[in-house]
């Protein structure tokens, strides 16, 4: 496969847009960015909290103004910021007081990740990508200070989406029966952990079920009535304040 084809992967904690040319103008949102340029001696021109940068890859921490220009193949990553990967994430760029943070791939590392992505072709050959991309970063061997997760909250993220939703609202009932927590406690115990609110959790987590819906070949005013946002124009302007996209962006590409 010689051509480098557009392609998108949605998952419950974070989307993978995958292409050839990107250009966004200063913009803020609350996902944590993993992005990469596959083409060596291409960096990406970035400006982050008004400083310009030029790197090959870089993480950038949630809510910081930033702008990026890739002109090259790239693998952009767009991850929910409570999620566990998104908690260690910011952590870590707390601790090294910065908004972002270059990352490391010797040439060998590129060809290989340039190689994968271009041939990129379903579910299980991106997981094992996406397991190698966690495992180059600097948070893969975690041992920051800052608190672990709740057990209740690892529970929650482990429960099915159909398993927390009714008729597209947070089954509280069933959390209450699980997990054995009041709603107020368990707010309160989710904010504490993870940095964010438990709507806010979940809203992350229905824009990517209606993302997966859209990038499918669904339309977005079907994906957004099905997902519990209030119209296509809610999805949309949901879409851009988590993670910096319109839906649009992942219609018509290779959905894996």
């Amino acid at each position: 496969m010689d051509s480098f084809q557009t392609k998108v992967f949605v998952a419950e904690e974070h989307c993978s847009m995958i292409g050839t040319q990107l250009l966004a103008q200063s913009h803020r949102h609350s996902a944590i960015h993993i992005v990469i340029s596959l083409q060596k001696h291409t960096p990406i021109q970035a400006v982050v909290q008004g400083q310009r940068i030029g790197v090959q890859a870089m993480m950038i921490q949630s809510h910081c103004l930033h702008e990026l220009k890739i002109q090259s193949p790239y693998w952009l990553v767009l991850l929910n910021r409570m999620s566990t990967l998104g908690i260690c994430i910011n952590a870590f760029l707390k601790q090294q007081s910065t908004s972002y943070l270059s990352l490391s791939f010797d040439e060998a590392q590129l060809d290989q990740l340039y190689t994968a992505c271009r041939d990129l072709e379903n579910k299980a050959e991106y997981l094992k990508l996406w397991q190698v991309l966690k495992q180059s970063l600097p948070t893969h061997l975690c041992q920051l200070e800052h608190p672990p997760l709740d057990k209740r909250i690892m529970r929650l993220m482990q429960l099915k989406h159909d398993v927390l939703f009714m008729d597209n609202k947070i089954n509280w009932s069933h959390i209450h029966a699980d997990l054995n927590l009041s709603t107020s406690r368990f707010s309160h115990l989710f904010s504490q952990t993870t940095g964010g609110t438990v709507k806010q959790y979940f809203l992350f987590n229905q824009l990517m079920l209606a993302l997966t819906e859209v990038a499918s070949g669904g339309s977005i005013t079907a994906a957004a009535m099905k997902h519990g946002f209030d119209s296509p124009s809610h999805l949309s302007s949901t879409c851009r304040k988590l993670m910096g996209i319109k839906p649009s962006d992942v219609k018509n590409i290779k959905f894996i």
